[in-house]
């Protein structure tokens, strides 16, 4: 599997992926059906493209930062900034587009003293086989964190852990209506900034969420080291 250290701004941290991986990312958008498909054809609609500027409104106030990453990954794999967006926003969009929805990893977790063992199984489509890849990522002035990471995503919506002693896995709980709102990929991306289990805590659960969240499964403070 591919891995890869990088360092800088957001930006600078989107952009090394998105070159380094672009491969892997400009195969992801071009062969991804359920993309080409179902996504973008809604988006071209009027409702989808209303839709869209809300959405991406409320991700341009509430994660600067992540946006800015995106646009990166954008820039460094030769893609559009809009299909990366839509593509980190897949949870979101197959409930806009009532597009059925598969089920969801699975997770064991093992509380022994001041042990903590996840056993986790990642229920992504064969599509993304041969394709993820391993990223460490030293953020300026943030905790450093080292995550398993799809083709054009941001980090965070498998399993990581950061500088800090965070670790976390994911799982999906959907609901059965999703609003405009915050998307689990991006909250997911924020818990590699936590800095103790109360912070992570409150990164997964802000209001204004567009609906169900890939919830942190696990987490601990000490399974990083």
């Amino acid at each position: 599997m591919k891995q890869i250290k990088v360092t800088g701004s957001h930006f600078e941290v989107g952009f090394s992926i998105g070159e380094y991986f672009s491969s892997e990312i400009q195969t992801a958008i071009a062969e991804n059906t359920t993309l080409q498909e179902s996504f973008l054809p809604f988006h071209r609609s009027s409702e989808g493209k209303d839709l869209y500027h809300r959405l991406l409104s409320i991700h341009q106030k509430e994660y600067p930062d992540y946006i800015s990453e995106i646009e990166g990954i954008a820039r460094g794999a030769n893609v559009p900034f809009t299909e990366i967006f839509i593509l980190n926003m897949r949870g979101e969009y197959r409930g806009y587009v009532k597009k059925p929805i598969q089920q969801g990893c699975s997770t064991l977790s093992l509380i022994d003293g001041g042990n903590a063992v996840f056993g986790h199984n990642e229920d992504g489509s064969l599509f993304y086989k041969d394709k993820m890849y391993v990223v460490e990522v030293h953020v300026d002035n943030k905790p450093a964190f080292t995550a398993f990471s799809y083709p054009g995503f941001l980090c965070g919506n498998a399993f990581g852990f950061n500088s800090e002693g965070i670790c976390f896995c994911n799982n999906d709980v959907v609901p059965e209506k999703l609003e405009a709102g915050r998307a689990r990929h991006f909250m997911a991306r924020s818990l590699f900034e936590a800095d103790t289990i109360e912070a992570a805590v409150e990164a997964v659960t802000p209001a204004g969420r567009a609906g169900g969240l890939t919830t942190p499964s696990g987490l601990s403070n000490s399974a990083a080291s």
